[in-house]
């Protein structure tokens, strides 16, 4: 959770990339980014709440939101109107230990960072 009432990046992940979020959000927080992570366990759960919750975790203003998600990523873009980077896996079914496919796929803190700010700097130029 960022101190700032209005972080300018959300980082939403659920589940085993929750550490993902955490950890990015840390580095980039220490940074000087202002950073809020999420754990948002269900898109769908999250849409039956109110539009003033909502809101409240996802802030209107100004904030950019990265979405960090191994499996689909669909629905988030439905619920979600400020600008959106969906990091995530579209490939399954490969057989290796864990850190040989996060590595092959993106899905480290370091290539989540990387990403994050190739975004960033896209928007900003």
């Amino acid at each position: 959770e960022s101190s700032d009432r209005y972080p300018g990046l959300v980082l939403i992940a659920s589940g085993s990339e929750l550490h993902l979020a955490a950890n990015a959000g840390k580095i980039l927080s220490d940074e000087g980014y202002g950073i809020r992570v999420v754990s948002a366990p269900s898109v769908e759960i999250f849409k039956q709440q109110s539009t003033e919750y909502q809101n409240s975790i996802l802030p209107r203003k100004n904030a950019k939101v990265v979405v960090i998600e191994a499996a689909s990523l669909m629905g988030w873009g439905d619920i979600i109107r400020n600008p959106l980077l969906k990091i995530g896996i579209e490939e399954f079914g490969k057989s290796a230990p864990n850190n040989i496919l996060a590595e092959k796929y993106g899905f480290t803190v370091e290539q989540i960072i990387v990403k994050i700010k190739s975004w960033l700097d896209q928007l900003d130029s």
